[in-house]
Order: structure tokens, then C-alpha cells, then sequence
């Protein structure tokens, strides 16, 4: 079975572990899922990118009241960066984007846990990723594998299924796959970035007072 979903919704994915059999909690998941679902709504045509930022593109409207709010909240502040798109609303994305993955029926409730009701077509999506990485450079590569790739080195969500000196390996890869991807995942890698730099800081910081 192909999983035939969303980027947001397969960014999300990768963050399921197969072995654990159970959704797993990343610390800059919210980010790559927030810019997953925002490179969706410039793919279909909602959003157009531009240099200074997200343009809502007036027209037809998504008929999920999330995707639509998304568009209200930029056209209310019209001047918003990407960078600042990228993070607002980020766990509110994340949590609409799982519950999105329970009404299609690929997620399921397991007590507190989210389990898989289809582990093969997640493997399958794993392997597929993986493959992407390792094709030779001369190799054409869609924008939505360039913008999966590019969020899931962002977010550390490769290291499930692909090994870190590998990751190392194919970085330049990530990188020019990740700047194909589109401005918005190129926003989330800085992002993710500084919030890792930001937690690293502060991690050292208190280190050091105790």
C-alpha cells in the first residue's frame, strides 16, 4: 500500500518509530510540520511565495477550517516573514496535522500512544525517503521529496532510517535538495537551527549557574 498524503501529513510520519510501534516526540517536529503544511497550501496554489514572504492568493479556499484559519491569519498581517510564519501556530499545527492522521484512518489510539493502522505503507515511505537520499545527483528529484528531505534533515528525523554518518555523507545533498524544496523549508531549516543553538545555550547556561 502507497500512502497517498499530504506533506504535512508524511513529515509526520517519519517521526513514527516501527520498531517502538508508536509516534515519536521530536523537539522541532512542530516546526517541520507547520512548514510542511504551509509549502502545501504554495503547491496548491493558496499561498504564492514571494521574496518578503507568504502572499495568500485570492481565490479558492481549502475546505478544512484549519487550512482556511491559516489563510485568515496571513492575510490579516500581510507583512509576516517566513521565518516567522514557520514557528507561529507551530503546536497547533503539529496537533491538527496528528488528529488529521486519525481521521484518515492511518493513526490509531493505543491508550496515550498513536499507533499505525498500516506500519507497511510507513515503511514503505521510510525506504522511499531513504532511496531519495542515496540516488545518484544527476537523478530528478520532485519538489515534495526535495521539501520532505529537506524538512526531515532539519528536524533529525532521518537519523531513524538512515545512519548518522551516511546523513553526513549526502549533507550537500540535504542541503541543495532542501533549497529545491522552496523557500519555506529553507526558512525551517534556519529555524530549526536557531532553536537548536538557543537550546544548547541555555543548556550550558545552566550548567554553569548550578
Amino acid at each position: 500500500m502507497d500512502l497517498q498524503l499530504p506533506l504535512y501529513a508524511k513529515t509526520l510520519l517519519l517521526a513514527y518509530d516501527t520498531e517502538q510501534r508508536k509516534l515519536i516526540r521530536k523537539p522541532h517536529l512542530s516546526i517541520a510540520v507547520r512548514a510542511a503544511i504551509l509549502a502545501e497550501l504554495v503547491e496548491t496554489g493558496h499561498l504564492t511565495d514571494t521574496p518578503t514572504g507568504p502572499t495568500v492568493t485570492h481565490g479558492s479556499r481549502p475546505p478544512d477550517a484549519f487550512l482556511a484559519g491559516i489563510l485568515d491569519d496571513l492575510t490579516g498581517s500581510p507583512q509576516r516573514s517566513w521565518r516567522a510564519c514557520v514557528r507561529r501556530h507551530r503546536s497547533a499545527a503539529l496537533k491538527w496535522a496528528r488528529d488529521d492522521l486519525f481521521a484518515r484512518g492511518i493513526l490509531d489510539h493505543h491508550g496515550s500512544a498513536a499507533t499505525a493502522v498500516h506500519e507497511a505503507a510507513i515503511r514503505h515511505l521510510h525506504g522511499h525517503l531513504a532511496t531519495v537520499l542515496r540516488a545518484s545527483p544527476q537523478q530528478r528529484v520532485d519538489r515534495e521529496d526535495s521539501a520532505l528531505l529537506g524538512l526531515a534533515g532539519a528536524a533529525r528525523l532521518l537519523h531513524r532510517h538512515v545512519s548518522l554518518r551516511e546523513t553526513r555523507l549526502h549533507r550537500e545533498r540535504i542541503r541543495a535538495l532542501t533549497d529545491h524544496g522552496g523557500t519555506v523549508v529553507v526558512e525551517a531549516r534556519k529555524a530549526i537551527r536557531r532553536r537548536r543553538a538557543a537550546m544548547v545555550s541555555s543548556a550550558i547556561a545552566g550548567s554553569h549557574g548550578g
